[in-house]
């Protein structure tokens, strides 16, 4: 891609972002807000009468196998658990505003959003590792972490579908790809959209630097955090975010966020036994979130 299309692309997508929706910002504060309680997150799905309906479906679902009909959100709360229903409320959110679109010759979309919530759940697990860290904070950044790829995608699916074909080719990381192919990275453009959607600093530098931590100055350890749970759903095969390798090695990450090779192994064995659930979570919120 050549420097004038890079410039040209940059205007078009700041021109024509939209605007992050009342709900999704709503739903992003409570997800990372620890203070924030059910009747709050009550109000905010019931606000969203597509979010409600969503979230009812799933609760019925037989992913959760209860065993009476659940009616008001209220009740879904009660039943699923706080914490489970706020989660849910974000990935259905999320996907509802990008889109679900149907797999692409050459890349499965699917495949990005379980990377996705892998890694959310990844950097969740980690951040118990590490004092002063924001559990919550964690999983909201893992998840959002590749928002630029998907803006990538939507807005020049034939160049993001090179960029996945010269990382096959040869061998490297997404983020080396796009520069070699693109000159742009995923990460800068995810960066752009959450200046743009006010997204808080510390999720803005996650979105921005997950590929350079080091560069994230007060939030290098939230953003290594996100940075080795990408490592960690990478080795695990959850999902696809369109390239074979990462590329920081996992020495440089654990020294970053003050871990020893010990924790890595403990963490890897958490997400191994989450990985089932995750998969099959993501199953129904995208066959209830359409």
């Amino acid at each position: 891609m050549r420097e004038q299309k890079i410039i040209n692309m940059l205007e078009k997508w700041e021109k024509d972002l939209p605007a992050v929706p009342q709900t999704v910002s709503r739903v992003l504060a409570a997800v990372a807000n620890d203070f924030s309680d059910v009747q709050q997150l009550e109000e905010i799905i019931k606000s969203d009468q597509s979010l409600s309906s969503k979230i009812l479906r799933l609760a019925n679902s037989a992913f959760y196998g209860l065993t009476h009909t659940v009616s008001t959100v209220r009740e879904a709360i009660m039943m699923l658990g706080y914490g489970e229903v706020k989660h849910l409320a974000l990935d259905v959110s999320l996907i509802g505003f990008f889109g679900h679109p149907k797999e692409l010759k050459g890349f499965d979309i699917n495949g990005l959003w379980l990377h996705s919530f892998a890694v959310g759940s990844a950097a969740r697990i980690i951040s118990d590792f590490i004092k002063g860290l924001n559990p919550e904070e964690a999983f909201t950044a893992g998840i959002l972490h590749d928002v630029g790829k998907m803006i990538f995608l939507l807005a020049e699916k034939d160049d993001f579908l090179s960029v996945i074909e010269y990382a096959k080719t040869h061998r490297v990381s997404f983020s080396v790809a796009e520069q070699e192919v693109c000159g742009l990275g995923h990460s800068f453009i995810g960066g752009i959209l959450a200046r743009r959607w006010y997204f808080p600093e510390y999720l803005v530098s996650c979105i921005e630097y997950h590929h350079r931590p080091d560069l994230a100055g007060s939030h290098t350890p939230m953003a290594a955090t996100v940075a080795l749970a990408d490592a960690v759903a990478y080795k695990l095969s959850i999902g696809a975010a369109g390239a074979p390798v990462t590329d920081i090695p996992d020495a440089v990450l654990l020294n970053q966020v003050g871990l020893k090779k010990t924790a890595m192994k403990e963490i890897m064995h958490q997400m191994e036994k989450q990985k089932a659930r995750v998969e099959e979570s993501l199953a129904g919120v995208c066959l209830h979130a359409a």
